[in-house]
């Protein structure tokens, strides 16, 4: 009788595309702003150098949340890793939606993709 303890799991192909467009969609998030500038400008009386900071945090924002939160994926118990990170995103969302001036907008954003999804 063969043993199948030793024989490895297949994978199922059909989450394939669906993590694919999910990886996309997420990275995607890092310039969805930038056609948006122009108005951010004009809503906090900013000047186009001073507005260019909201597309300058996203993409620092994203390169540390690679470098300090993805690692933590392989100490840490992910589900509740991802519960955590989906309120910081949440809490982000809200800084962002209701930021008060240019300043907390820059926050805001840098913090919003710091959060690997």
């Amino acid at each position: 009788m063969p043993s199948t303890a030793n024989k490895p799991v297949a994978t199922p192909r059909a989450p394939l595309p669906f993590l694919g467009l999910a990886c996309a969609v997420g990275v995607s998030t890092i310039y969805y702003n930038q056609p948006l500038l122009l108005e951010m400008g004009h809503t906090f009386g900013a000047k186009a150098g001073q507005v260019g900071f909201v597309a300058v945090a996203t993409q620092v924002g994203y390169a540390v949340g690679m470098l300090l939160f993805v690692p933590l994926g392989d100490l840490l118990e992910r589900r509740g890793l991802m519960m955590r990170m989906y309120g910081a995103v949440a809490v982000a969302l809200l800084l962002v939606a209701m930021a008060p001036s240019l300043m907390w907008l820059i926050v805001g954003s840098a913090l919003l993709v710091c959060w690997p999804r």
